[in-house]
């Protein structure tokens, strides 16, 4: 068994340990851990709990329903979603309508499904970018949920080392150390995706790109409440944060995973489109229906096991430079909203919290991933030294 494909079953184990074993093991072990908000997990590094109440500020003010004032204000931008992709239906010049970023995730899959099912006339091309750090079960999960979805399907991946290069800096780079993974592995993996798929859709005259992000990491990369952002906001938000970053490292070489909208005159430049926005499923009842489906094999399904394992290794660093995993705002905002299980993320949570301060558990694989950055521990700040 090579050693990528034992880290995806210790990542099963861990998944598998944090539902029905964690409970109780937390409890001779909580002294080390941040205390968390009685109703939706979030940690007390991230946010101030309330000492009366053992609730965050969040929860304390009632926040509004799934980050909107009203529910009406979402059954209408359900309405202009599915107005925008009827006007798209067959309009793609050469073949396809929409490019949709497939992950080899559950949400990927279960957004195609989706669209297949909503909109029958709307020709789609499933799109992976392999960052060659993707999880093998991902891999195999995108193969197989294309074949069975009927869906044109590209895997394409960049040269070998361009990934790598650019993983390997935003880890180590000394001015991203007070960043968690989600500002700086995140948005560096999010910046290339959409550059790498605006070029592809650009180039052959696909007028949308449609993905699977959660509606929680959509608003707050955006700080827009809409299921599409304006042209080349994704782009000037990570460059706001990395711009620097990005164009230290920039070379000659890496300039075609690069998005430049002047290469292309307007009408060809791909509207982005994030359809979990408006669609708001629970995120136990996608990975029941996508196995149901037969889409992703049950225990292929979890978040743990898809991941890529770049991000794996950097929610662990998260703990010890920030105190927190920089996902937590995200995966909160859906607790409160009902779209994700409490019980389970505050035992992912906690999990990863004592493994980084301890190195419980997966301290050989993370050591593993570090290798293939060509990173040491030590240089990632962790304490096993």
């Amino acid at each position: 068994m090579s050693s990528t494909a034992k880290m995806v079953v210790k990542m099963k184990i861990t998944e598998w340990y944090g539902i029905f074993i964690w409970p109780l093991h937390r409890i001779f072990i909580k002294k080390h851990l941040h205390p968390r908000c009685r109703i939706c997990a979030v940690s007390n590094a991230y946010q101030p709990l309330d000492k009366s109440t053992g609730l965050c500020n969040v929860c304390v003010s009632s926040s509004p329903v799934m980050g909107f004032s009203s529910t009406e204000d979402l059954t209408r931008l359900e309405v202009d979603l599915k107005n925008l992709l009827i006007s798209y239906e067959s309009q793609g010049s050469h073949g396809y309508d929409a490019v949709v970023l497939f992950s080899g995730g559950k949400d990927s899959a279960y957004l195609v499904w989706q669209l297949k099912q909503r909109h029958p006339k709307l020709r789609l091309l499933a799109l992976l970018i392999d960052t060659g750090f993707m999880s093998p079960v991902a891999l195999e999960n995108a193969a197989t949920a294309a074949e069975i979805l009927n869906v044109d399907y590209i895997a394409y991946r960049p040269n070998k080392g361009f990934y790598k290069k650019y993983f390997k800096a935003v880890c180590i780079d000394p001015s991203l150390k007070n960043r968690g993974c989600f500002e700086t592995v995140d948005m560096t993996e999010i910046y290339f995706f959409y550059s790498i798929a605006k070029n592809f859709a650009a180039r052959n005259n696909i007028p949308l790109i449609i993905d699977g992000l959660a509606w929680a990491q959509a608003e707050r990369f955006s700080q827009i409440k809409n299921f599409e952002w304006p042209a080349d906001l994704e782009t000037k938000a990570v460059e706001k944060i990395l711009g620097d970053f990005l164009t230290k490292n920039r070379s000659p070489d890496s300039e075609p995973y690069f998005w430049n909208p002047k290469k292309f005159i307007s009408e060809k430049i791909p509207r982005l489109i994030h359809p979990f926005y408006v669609w708001r499923f629970e995120e136990n009842e996608v990975r029941k229906k996508v196995t149901e489906l037969n889409l992703i094999k049950k225990g292929n399904d979890s978040p743990l096991v898809t991941n890529q394992r770049v991000l794996v290794m950097m929610v662990i660093v998260d703990y010890i430079r920030i105190g927190y995993c920089s996902y937590e705002p995200d995966i909160t905002m859906q607790i409160r909203a009902g779209t994700a299980d409490r019980k389970y993320w505050q035992a992912i949570f906690e999990m990863s919290e004592y493994i980084a301060k301890t190195g419980w558990m997966m301290r050989k694989d993370i050591e593993k991933i570090a290798d293939d950055l060509e990173v040491t521990t030590k240089e990632l700040g962790l304490p096993w030294n």
